[in-house]
């Protein structure tokens, strides 16, 4: 007897599961969606950058301050080159700002876009399905409505 013979076609057959990839969070991309993405991705690099030159800026600026205590720094002077140190802080900052509502803004319209994909290639996917699909599932709309009536 051969081994296709023997086996029923009742039992439903195991799927093995499939590990998840980084390309598999971008299957419902469109391009028309890839400027969100782009935007996005421009967004974080200017946000890391951000954040480094004021890390860098507040290096400069207790700098200046070492070097009051140091004693090599007048008072006058040392104001002076920490306001300026201070004015570009804080420009830095503010345009830091924009940028991370950039940034945030992007990921999540990307992300509220992909949402909108799944949902609308789910329900074109179930409109193209037979009733009687949705009446042989083990789960579902059949045993839903057994469980609502008793």
């Amino acid at each position: 007897m051969d081994a296709t013979d023997s086996t029923s076609t009742s039992q439903p057959i195991p799927q093995l599961k499939q590990k998840s990839s980084f390309r598999d969070l971008f299957v419902f991309t469109t391009w028309r969606d890839c400027w969100l993405l782009g935007a996005g991705l421009v967004g974080a690099l200017l946000s890391g950058a951000f954040m480094t030159s004021m890390s860098i800026l507040l290096g400069r600026i207790f700098a200046v301050i070492t070097q009051f205590g140091s004693g090599r720094l007048t008072g006058a002077e040392t104001a002076a080159q920490i306001s300026s140190w201070c004015v570009l802080l804080a420009v830095v900052g503010g345009a830091g700002f924009f940028v991370n509502f950039a940034f945030m803004f992007s990921w999540v319209a990307f992300s509220e876009l992909q949402a909108r994909n799944i949902r609308n290639s789910i329900f074109r996917g179930l409109l193209e399905k037979d009733m009687q699909w949705f009446d042989t599932q083990q789960d579902g709309i059949a045993s839903l409505l057994v469980r609502i009536q008793t």
